[in-house]
């Protein structure tokens, strides 16, 4: 078993197993487990929230009154006499701590910030890992000195779409908005062909277009998507 103090921003474990596992990373997100006595991951979210709930109150301090409050505002009527061992206190503490207003509210935060992760950061191995993020650069050509970012029919659009967080394996898709339409649909070969992270356009007529990317991985709940917005212009005068 075991049990955590958490004083201003240091925190304190007395299961040098859970830590070596934290530290390490070998965490079992799946089952929510991080040790071997079953100790679950939000024990450690629970723990920094009281962080947060002494940066909520003015600093150390007050956080040591507030947390000598709530003791002494513990539910003592919870502790069935009978069943009190002086050989084994740990049930009849546990109990009353967990009643203390701020240890609910540690708890319940803990909680909340275990269900976004799970939503955004734990891959299909029970790994938690960083949010899928996309960043996108674009090449336009040929590249004419006086309009040089501006694109008309003919001209080549190169997307290429860099993905980090997350983990392997990922799929990825392009999909388009073409002009006057509501929607997005596989690109026409007539636009373009994508590959990968890789999408060359080539527009046929003008008009507002959106191009999406997707990427995700099965298995999992990691998924990002990106939508660049263009507008494609006749091609102007004096440009061969």
């Amino acid at each position: 078993s075991g049990n955590a103090t958490t004083d201003f921003n240091t925190t304190y474990f007395n299961n040098a197993f859970y830590v070596t596992n934290m530290s390490q990373g070998r965490i079992d997100f799946a089952n929510r487990i991080i040790s071997a006595d079953g100790k679950r991951v939000p024990w450690v979210l629970h723990e920094l929230y009281h962080y947060v709930q002494c940066n909520n109150v003015g600093g150390r301090a007050n956080y040591a009154k507030m947390w000598f409050n709530n003791f002494q505002g513990m539910n003592w009527g919870l502790v069935d006499p009978t069943k009190i061992s002086v050989n084994n206190l740990d049930p009849i503490f546990n109990l009353l701590h967990d009643s203390m207003p701020m240890e609910q509210d540690a708890q319940n935060n803990g909680d909340a910030i275990w269900k976004q992760l799970a939503t955004c950061c734990i891959d299909k191995n029970s790994v938690l890992v960083f949010p899928l993020k996309i960043t996108t650069s674009t090449t336009i050509t040929p590249r004419d000195i006086a309009v040089i970012q501006s694109i008309y029919p003919g001209k080549t659009v190169k997307i290429q779409a860099t993905v980090t967080g997350g983990s392997e394996p990922l799929g990825y898709s392009w999909s388009i908005q073409l002009p006057g339409s509501s929607g997005f649909a596989a690109i026409p070969g007539t636009e373009g062909s994508a590959s990968g992270t890789t999408f060359n356009w080539t527009p046929k007529r003008i008009g507002a277009y959106k191009i999406k990317f997707n990427t995700w991985q099965v298995g999992s709940n990691l998924k990002a998507e990106k939508i660049l917005s263009f507008n494609v212009i006749e091609k102007p005068l004096g440009v061969k």
